[in-house]
């Protein structure tokens, strides 16, 4: 058995380092210099999904309140509940059909070997965990071999398995850095710095410190990873550039701006379905908009609806595709088995993605699937999605209508407290222009406008027809 211990966003984080050279999608194992089929993760468990892994996640009681009250001197119900979405968020955001967390607030124990999976606490720098370091997060993962060790794609595969880990976030290191963020911006700040140690607690390291230990798929430094779930090893290629505005790099290169970056780059992606791969695609927005999207035929008839009323009750996000240009049904992939559907809001801001909502593939809402296929079994006439739970982010209803140009249609509506639960957060109102909705697929396509003007943009409402 064996702890691992890694840490996360240094003091040099405010002194504003040298960028780093090269843009490649890489990513770097928590145990460094060995093969990928040896690297550390969780254990999958087979039942009658497959092989999937749970992780229990325990979040200490009072730690959105000790983060709350060092940063903002106060602990207003508001804030307390923007930290606790922004913890909460950050596991959400690694989440995927073979990577599963349960949160739950209260009941965490200090040791990696008792307690839940992963334990969450908020301390002072004077916790022992810090000893005088100037770091802002530390992790702590408890390893050991298992000869039977089970991988998400049904293989046995003995090798380094995570058992335990305990997460600390150092308050006094977090007050201090609060101050070169709005208001706005420190809940994502907070969830960058979550998702950084929540990567290290499922088996990855930082890719910036450690690049001649970086894995891709190919030379290309801007595409995508993709992870045959059957055979994951099997395309990886060392390279030795990276990802300068990684989640899992501990010194990014955009500063302060990478700080609240909150949306899982594609080589955290890649990482995780190398570590956890699974035979149905991860839903998800990428990291910047789509440039492939289907258009609509006249631009007018596309319209976008942001709404937030700050009790979660009044949340609303509704994005029409109208008029859209010829897509037949076979656009649409299989949403009743393979291919999961994403309703993707970026602005201007630094964040990029300011909501994620997902209607993943397959699944039962209340006692009837979520999916259906209309016109017949093939979804002939698309398919229409509808989940009154709206889960997990609020997406309550989605329609896939195919057609000639100017004839087909893509709506989708979130709705109610859930979408405050999204992987990115809840968009700070007003957006900043312009800004583009899409609705993307696992399958790769994309259904998409731009939102350059806007009939109203405050405090409480965006609401515009695209360009």
């Amino acid at each position: 058995m064996s702890r691992i211990v890694r840490w996360s966003w240094a003091v040099w984080v405010l002194s504003g380092a040298a960028p780093f050279a090269g843009t490649a999608l890489a990513f770097v194992f928590l145990l460094l210099g060995i093969a990928p089929q040896d690297a550390a993760r969780w254990n999958a468990v087979a039942g009658p999904e497959g092989a999937v892994v749970t992780v229990d996640v325990a979040i200490e009681e009072t730690a959105a309140e000790e983060l709350t009250l060092a940063v903002t001197g106060g602990t207003d119900p508001v804030d307390v509940a923007a930290a606790q979405a922004s913890i909460a968020a950050s596991f959400a955001a690694w989440a995927s059909p073979v990577l599963r967390f349960n949160v739950i607030i209260g009941g965490a124990v200090e040791g990696t070997t008792v307690g839940s999976d992963i334990d969450v606490f908020a301390v002072p720098s004077t916790h022992p965990v810090f000893g005088g370091t100037p770091f802002f997060g530390v992790t702590f993962a408890h390893t050991g071999f298992n000869a039977t060790r089970l991988l998400t794609n049904g293989t046995t595969l003995g090798g380094t398995v995570i058992d335990g880990a305990d997460i600390y976030l150092n308050v006094d290191r977090i007050a201090l850095i609060a101050p070169i963020f709005t208001d706005a911006q420190r809940p994502r700040a907070l969830q960058r710095l979550m998702t950084h140690e929540v990567g290290h607690a499922l088996g990855l390291h930082h890719p910036n410190e450690y690049s001649s230990f970086n894995l891709d798929t190919d030379t290309d430094p801007l595409n995508r990873m993709i992870i045959d779930p059957v055979a994951p090893f099997d395309d990886l290629v060392t390279s030795t550039a990276i990802e300068p505005n990684s989640i899992m790099s501990n010194l990014p290169a955009a500063l302060p701006t990478a700080l609240t970056y909150t949306t899982l780059r594609f080589d955290e992606r890649g990482g995780r379905d190398v570590l956890y791969p699974s035979p149905i695609p991860a839903p998800g927005c990428d990291p910047s908009p789509r440039t492939n999207c289907r258009t609509s035929t006249e631009p007018l008839k596309s319209i976008a609806k942001v709404q937030f009323k700050g009790n979660g009750k009044g949340d609303l996000i509704k994005f029409v595709w109208g008029r859209g240009e010829a897509t037949d049904a076979g656009a649409f992939g299989n949403p009743l088995g393979v291919d999961a559907f994403t309703l993707c809001v970026y602005d201007q801001s630094a964040t990029g993605v300011v909501y994620r909502g997902d209607a993943p593939t397959g699944g039962t809402c209340g006692t009837k699937p979520c999916w259906k296929a209309r016109g017949d079994p093939a979804g002939s006439k698309g398919y229409a999605y509808v989940d009154k739970e709206a889960t997990p982010h609020g997406v309550r209803k989605m329609l896939l209508k195919p057609g000639a140009a100017g004839k087909a249609k893509v709506a989708v509506e979130a709705k109610g407290s859930l979408v405050s639960s999204s992987p990115t957060l809840f968009p700070t109102l007003p957006l900043v222009r312009p800004v583009q909705v899409q609705v993307q697929a696992t399958n790769g396509e994309c259904f998409g406008a731009t939102f350059g003007t806007a009939l109203r943009n405050d405090e409480g409402q965006f609401k515009a027809k695209s360009d």
